[in-house]
């Protein structure tokens, strides 16, 4: 199937639900799968269980990492339903929209930032420069400092 975001903002991590019902509107079978990974006939040929059926989305993922749809923009989607109730024919059918479940990418996080460089003292062990010369302000400021410390 293809969605569409009609909204005015990107979307992300949304999964198509598939949901089959019987006469009585009772839920028979249901299956979900992420909007944008959409599987070909190859994918589809090697699928035997609910691992091979994750294993091909990851492949898809892979070869194409999810991106947020934009706003007025399309995107397929490939629900399976690997193993149908009987009586399909009788069943109705829905597809809905839902926040996604597979986990968001890993986030790629900084090193720690290294420490700030110590400061240049000159022969009385005072600070060198403009840094050195602090007012009588500055000085209340860092004597506060050091006596909660």
């Amino acid at each position: 199937g293809e969605v569409e975001n009609r909204s005015a903002e990107p979307r992300a991590q949304i999964d198509a639900v598939a949901e089959l019902r019987d006469r009585a509107g009772r839920l028979t079978a249901t299956a979900r799968a992420p909007v944008g990974a959409v599987l070909g006939p190859a994918e589809l040929f090697g699928l035997v269980d609910a691992a091979s059926l994750k294993a091909a989305y990851q492949d898809v993922q892979a070869a194409k990492p999810p991106a947020p749809l934009p706003s007025r923009a399309t995107a397929g989607f490939s629900v399976v339903l690997l193993n149908p109730p009987a009586g399909l024919s009788e069943l109705s059918h829905q597809v809905r929209l839902a926040a996604g479940e597979s986990p968001a990418p890993p986030s790629v996080t900084a090193p720690p930032p290294a420490p700030p460089p110590e400061p240049a003292l000159d022969e009385e062990g005072k600070l060198k420069g403009k840094k050195g010369k602090k007012g009588k302000k500055a000085k209340r400021k860092a004597k506060v400092s050091e006596e909660l410390e």
